[in-house]
Order: C-alpha cells, then sequence, then structure tokens
C-alpha cells in the first residue's frame, strides 16, 4: 500500500483512467508528467459547462515544464469527486510552497475569444439592421428592423464587454481558491 493518497478517475468519457499522486512535493500522474510544486511560476483554473458536460482543468507551469489536470464528465460523477479531491490536494501543497501565487480563475481562452468575436459581429450585424430600419420607419417592418438591430446592439455589445480579451483575469491564492472549490462543490471545509 502506498503511502501517499493516489486519486484515480477518467480525465474524459471513453479515455483510460489516469492515476495521480501527490507525494514530497510532486505531482504526478502513474506512467505519466510529474511536476515539483515548489517549483510552480504560474497555474490557471477554468471550469464550463456546457449541454451538460461540465470540464475542469488546473494549468501549472514551472520554466518549460508544464502539467495539466482535466477532468470532464456529465456532472457530478465519482471521476469528478475525485478529480476535485486531487485539485483540493495540490491547491494545498501549493500553498505550503506558495502562498502568494496568484492563480487565475476565470474561463477566458479560446472559448472567452470565440464569445467576443461571436458579441462583435452580431453588434455589428445589429447595426446594419437598425441603419436599414431607421431608412424606413414610415413602414412597420422598417420600426422592426430598428427594434431587432437595437436589441442585437444592447445585448451583443454587452457579451463582447463581458468577454473581452483585455479585461483583467480573476485571480486568487492558493488557500482563496481552495475554499472556492469547496464550497462551490458543497463541501465541508
Amino acid at each position: 500500500m502506498a503511502d501517499f493518497p493516489e486519486f484515480a478517475f477518467r480525465p474524459a468519457p471513453m479515455r483510460p483512467e489516469y492515476v495521480w499522486a501527490i507525494k514530497e512535493g510532486h505531482v504526478m500522474r502513474r506512467g505519466g508528467p510529474v511536476l515539483k510544486l515548489g517549483d510552480v511560476t504560474s497555474a490557471q483554473w477554468g471550469d464550463v459547462s456546457y449541454r451538460g458536460t461540465r470540464s475542469a482543468w488546473l494549468d501549472m507551469q514551472s520554466g518549460s515544464d508544464q502539467i495539466r489536470l482535466e477532468c470532464s464528465d456529465a456532472g457530478l460523477s465519482r471521476d469528478r469527486t475525485h478529480f476535485i479531491d486531487l485539485i483540493l490536494a495540490v491547491l494545498a501543497e501549493l500553498d505550503r510552497h506558495h502562498q502568494d501565487l496568484g492563480i487565475r480563475y476565470d474561463s477566458g481562452g479560446p472559448f472567452s475569444r470565440a464569445l467576443f468575436v461571436l458579441g462583435v459581429v452580431l453588434t455589428l450585424v445589429g447595426g446594419g439592421l437598425a441603419y436599414a430600419g431607421l431608412r424606413d420607419l414610415s413602414t412597420l417592418p422598417g420600426w422592426a428592423l430598428l427594434g431587432v438591430g437595437a436589441g442585437l446592439i444592447g445585448g451583443c455589445s454587452l457579451l463582447a464587454w463581458i468577454h473581452r480579451p483585455w479585461r483583467p483575469s480573476a485571480v486568487a491564492r492558493p488557500a482563496e481558491l481552495r475554499t472556492l472549490l469547496t464550497l462551490q462543490e458543497g463541501r465541508s471545509a
């Protein structure tokens, strides 16, 4: 029997089960990568749900070494539970070594950039519709175009603003993110 806890879960359906462990300040996967947590220089947490699938990950970097702990499933399964146990253990170890490490925890990345581009494009479409409606305010279709265009401008410009690439990222210390995840997952501290 191992003298340290192991965390076994499938990172995604139809993929083999991975066995992770934290030992002597390292996070390691059986038959896979190893990262010394004392040397971590940056980290990012992401948790996104879409159409019944929940994907979560913790990216950590130490110099040229990078590791991603990830899990995708359809809800609160055993895999998700074991994955969150691993993340909480990693965060506790990071807190021991780097209490001041800022971990980004917004979804960011490609998903956010796609929503930004979608918001900009639909705002421009709304501007075109509103312009077409303004050119013919003497008819009901003109007013309809103006209303739809104004709605697109209002809603989609807000979408673009929320997901703008230059917005400041949400950052938490390891202990703060651990508390946040504990509350989010409905666990006792």
